[in-house]
């Protein structure tokens, strides 16, 4: 996005997502330099208030940067940086945490590129990132005069997968697992409300490092056992999307059906073809209901209630039903 004012990024992603050609499993990913100032001319979402202004700071333009990639119908966000420390060292821990916290709860992928090195992987793990981009002078043999890249040094991947691994495994690392796990749901509606509640708590716990709570709400706390016990979902990400709805009678979904005409009769209807979709197994069909109106109803009336931004990932996207012999 390097070289564009805001409102020319939100143009450009919503154009280039209406006539791009994509599998439903595809996603388009919006790359963000936290160290090139950028003009905000854009009035859109909650930070587009006062413009237009130049942003500066790595955070501003980084909280910035998710709703952009929100606006503009993109699915996964890439935070990166110019020089030699990476996205990770430069925000820290916590900033990072924030920022794929933030991401999360609309929905996106996120991903910190910008050479991280076996150092930072911890910090990358405990803070919910979805990738991370290792610089090649990590992972490859250079030839300090040419600069070419050599053969991959399996030595320091073993490295980067052990630091991966014991980050992941840690308290705070399978406490960030449920963490994203909780966001992503809380973006679909499909937490209960003592869910919800935790969902709040555990961030708190996180951002604060206070493993005794976060070890407390992993192995003591009814709600965490019951959304940790539920099981991947492979290869069929929306039908695992529509179990989690199936699963309880009240997810937070439904507390806006009463903001939808005929709500009650839409959300039984709503169920029953869900149902079906979940019981043939058909992830595409389940993602082409998406965005049915009854389903976009009820994600409408769910943020008006929970008194979330009118942000939403995809809804705004507008895709133009054409192929690439179409006359």
């Amino acid at each position: 996005m390097e070289g564009l004012t805001t409102g020319q990024m939100v143009s450009y992603m919503r154009g280039l997502g209406g006539h791009v050609l994509r599998g439903y499993k595809q996603v388009l990913s919006a790359a963000f330099n936290l160290d090139q100032p950028i003009l905000d001319d854009s009035p859109e979402g909650e930070e587009g208030k006062q413009h237009p202004k130049v942003l500066v700071d790595k955070m501003e333009i980084a909280r910035r940067a998710i709703e952009l990639t929100v606006l503009g119908g993109f699915d996964k966000i890439i935070w990166g940086a110019d020089g030699y420390n990476s996205s990770i060292h430069e925000l820290g821990f916590r900033n990072s945490l924030e920022l794929v916290h933030r991401a999360h709860e609309f929905g996106l992928t996120t991903y910190m590129s910008a050479g991280l090195k076996v150092h930072n992987i911890k910090d990358a793990v405990l803070s919910g990132l979805d990738g991370v981009g290792v610089g090649a002078g990590v992972i490859r043999a250079i030839d300090q005069r040419t600069g070419m890249q050599g053969p991959y040094r399996e030595s320091q991947i073993d490295k980067l997968t052990v630091a991966r691994d014991n980050a992941a495994n840690s308290v705070r690392g399978r406490g960030v697992h449920l963490l994203a796990r909780l966001d992503q749901m809380f973006f679909l509606g499909t937490l209960t409300h003592d869910e919800y509640i935790l969902r709040n708590q555990l961030y708190t716990a996180l951002y604060s490092k206070n493993e005794s709570e976060v070890q407390r709400i992993l192995c003591d706390d009814p709600a965490a056992l019951r959304v940790a016990s539920i099981s991947d979902d492979g290869e069929l990400p929306w039908v695992g999307k529509a179990k989690r709805i199936l699963r309880s009678e009240y997810p937070l979904l439904r507390s806006g059906v009463g903001k939808v005409k005929d709500g009650e009769v839409l959300w039984d209807e709503f169920c029953r073809c869900l149902e079906v979709l979940v019981s043939e197994e058909d992830d595409e069909g389940i993602y082409a209901y998406y965005d049915s109106e009854s389903w976009r109803a009820f994600r409408k009336a769910y943020r008006e209630v929970m008194g979330q931004s009118e942000l939403g990932q995809g809804d705004n996207r507008i895709t133009l039903k054409i192929g690439p012999y179409s006359v």
